[in-house]
């Protein structure tokens, strides 16, 4: 089809226009003719020029005798007869039976008011029905009442413009079905929202139960494992032969052991809910990677390996990151090599790679001489609940989640991890982590931090400090009594909440541990009836470290926000009771939650990039842009329920906010691609308002 070609109705609506300008020209022709006709009577030459000349039809009509006294061309033309028939014809048998009574009206009205425009009617030729537009006029001529009357072919018009209605009657018909289907459609989907937004409901649901299902157990399975643990703790310290001690020790073990294969599944639980953090610290990455290595020193030896530390000059000492993630993955790795070398040797090498700015980028490599894994089974070794061979979880045991939880860990990092193999010679395990660099302030403020926590216990003499243990298991509360002995603590027990609150309205302690589920009156509560001054006004500050089976960062969270001090998961051990001691007793104060996220500085970024300030506003200011779009956009797919999306901009946003160095953009974006994993709307409309708000602060300080 040509680019200039026109619609049917396009086509029809011009045909309509020109009979509307074709009825104009009539009128103004008839106009002319009567002038032309009074002023040229008995001007012969003039009058025949307008008669004859004129493209419509035109009939001169004797009312006294009811005939044709006159008929020009066009007339004979739009009817089909010679002039001599039309003027043998009476009026009215040219006319349809409803166009007679129309013409007797037509002749009335002329004699009444002089002269009639533009009337519609039909008029009947030798070859049909004709469609005209009749204009006429009354004149008096020689005593003769005549009338003078203009004729135009509109058929085509008319033609046309029933055609047009049909198609207008066709469109309407069209546009109400189609009408008719998008509500349909439109209702369809409505019903499909409802239907998604049920089943993303029951979903929900579904995560929670399975969140709640891993928590409860847990709960369930470190309670007993506190109790073994502890006690073997307790059993190992005592005055024991030679091969008691042995005993006591593979006990130890094996309780540890199960201990790691409940924390492989809550840890994996966690990164597949997308709700596994990272705290940042300040560490020392050699002494950690010593420590390690040297853990492993015994295990090497009792198989007759060869366990060697190779690690590069340049390697950086103070770094900020997760000291403890970091040691999961090297010895979940080490742990491998040993399990599944039996001769030879385990080499690791540590070196740095070349990275921007304050960045630290680390590698690691883990090259043993063990069995080696075949070619094919290396694309799926980092899958979930996969082992490279089946019998290996019968001989050697192991979730088979450990390799999966290390690699996304070290994703997580900023790194990620490889694995090269040859079968029957050995492999090597490869990964990189990024920190960052400690910044003298960090470097500062740790040691200051190190060395009161040190003298903090040392502040109140042993047999001074007033301990509660508030614990309705009968069993820990042994273990962790024993445990508060080896210390040098004496401590009091509670069975329960309600039984904490009396003892403590008798009497003031400087310290209570307080178990979260228990019977009756449960830990949170219990902590907030202390607060609220139900136990006493002296002890309505008094210092409550948690202890809970529940290991989610959430609990902790939950255990702050009650108002207790601190928090040390089950099974615990003399070091987590010492630790938290010494952190609560240090200032008296609540801990921070964990990984407590570090505002942005602007001249902390321009330290970072070598003082280079255009540099760092050019940055800054990028990532502002970029930022307030993305913003915009989750808005909109919060609103959408469009939770992928989000969690997806989530990602981005985190991303530009470690390149700024924004530790609270990165916490908040953190919790909104939680929010966007759980389809939690209300809490990541709130995020997305938060971080509106922390990118206008952080604007104000460019």
């Amino acid at each position: 089809m040509r680019d200039n070609a026109q619609s049917p109705v396009e086509t029809l609506e011009k045909l309509i226009l020109s009979l509307h300008e074709a009825s104009q020209d009539i009128s103004n022709d008839y106009e002319k003719f009567a002038e032309n006709f009074k002023k040229g009577q008995g001007t012969d030459s003039l009058y025949e020029g307008v008669f004859h000349g004129s493209m419509d039809a035109i009939f001169i009509i004797d009312m006294h005798n009811d005939c044709f006294q006159q008929v020009n061309q066009a007339a004979c033309k739009l009817l089909g007869y010679t002039e001599n028939e039309l003027l043998k014809l009476k009026p009215e048998a040219l006319f349809t039976d409803e166009g007679v009574v129309l013409l007797h009206e037509n002749f009335r009205r002329v004699l009444e008011q002089g002269s009639i425009i533009g009337q519609r009617t039909q008029m009947v030729s030798t070859t049909g029905i004709r469609d005209v537009s009749i204009s006429a006029h009354k004149l008096l001529v020689s005593q003769k009442n005549l009338v003078v009357g203009f004729v135009r072919d509109i058929s085509e018009s008319v033609q046309a413009e029933a055609a047009l209605e049909d198609l207008n009657a066709t469109l309407e018909n069209r546009v109400q079905q189609r009408t008719e289907e998008i509500h349909r459609a439109n209702k369809e989907l409505e019903d499909a929202i409802t239907q998604a937004n049920r089943h993303a409901d029951e979903s929900q649901g579904a995560n929670k139960a399975k969140s709640q299902f891993v928590a409860n157990m847990s709960h369930e399975i470190r309670t007993p494992l506190n109790a073994v643990i502890g006690m073997m703790e307790l059993l190992v310290d005592m005055d024991l032969d030679e091969k008691q001690k042995e005993t006591a020790l593979i006990a130890q073990r094996s309780a540890k052991s199960l201990v790691a294969v409940v924390n492989d599944i809550l840890d994996f639980s966690k990164i597949e809910a997308g709700k596994l953090e990272l705290e940042k610290v300040v560490f020392v990455l050699p002494a950690l990677i010593k420590e390690v290595v040297e853990t492993f020193h015994f295990q090497a030896r009792e198989k007759g390996l060869e366990l060697n530390l190779k690690t590069a000059e340049n390697l950086p000492e103070l770094v900020v990151g997760d000291q403890g993630r970091l040691r999961q993955i090297l010895v979940n790795l080490l742990g491998n090599a040993l399990k599944f070398t039996a001769s030879g040797s385990i080499t690791m090498s540590v070196s740095q790679v070349p990275d921007k700015g304050q960045l630290a980028s680390i590698e690691f490599l883990i090259k043993d001489t063990g069995m080696g894994i075949e070619e094919s089974k290396l694309k799926n070794l980092f899958n979930n609940y996969t082992q490279a061979d089946s019998s290996i979880a019968n001989e050697f045991g192991g979730t088979g989640l450990g390799l999966a939880i290390s690699k996304q860990l070290a994703e997580k990092m900023g790194g990620g991890m490889a694995v090269t193999s040859e079968y029957g010679l050995g492999s090597t395990f490869g990964f990189t982590v990024r920190f960052d660099l400690a910044s003298e302030a960090q470097v500062v403020a740790e040691i200051k931090t190190e060395e009161k926590s040190r003298e903090s216990v040392k502040e109140k003499p042993v047999s001074e400090l007033r301990i509660l243990l508030v614990e309705d298991n009968i069993v820990n509360q042994k273990v962790a009594l024993g445990m508060l002995r080896k210390l040098g603590y004496p401590a009091q027990a509670a069975n329960g909440g309600n039984e904490a609150l009396d003892v403590l309205r008798e009497a003031q302690f400087d310290l209570v541990f307080m178990d979260i589920q228990m019977p009756g009156l449960g830990g949170l509560e219990a902590t907030k009836k202390i607060r609220s001054g139900e136990a006493g006004e002296e002890n309505q500050e008094v210092s409550i470290i948690a202890m809970t089976a529940h290991a989610t960062r959430q609990d902790r969270k939950n255990c702050l926000a009650s108002g207790m001090n601190d928090y040390i998961p089950k099974p615990i051990s003399t070091q987590l009771i010492y630790e938290a001691m010494t952190r609560v007793m240090a200032t008296g104060e609540p801990v921070e939650s964990p990984a407590a996220p570090q505002p942005f500085s602007m001249a902390n970024l321009i330290t970072k990039l070598d003082g280079d300030v255009d540099l760092a506003v050019e940055i800054v200011s990028l990532f502002l842009s970029d930022s307030r779009e993305r913003l915009q956009t989750v808005t909109g797919a919060i609103e959408n329920y469009d939770f992928g999306f989000v969690a997806q901009e989530a990602k981005s946003l985190e991303g530009g906010a470690l390149n700024v160095h924004s530790g609270t953009i990165v916490a908040l974006a953190q919790d909104l691609l939680q929010a966007a994993t759980a389809k939690q709307q209300e809490y990541a409309t709130s995020l997305v308002e938060d971080l509106v708000e922390e990118l206008e602060s952080m604007d104000c300080l460019v």
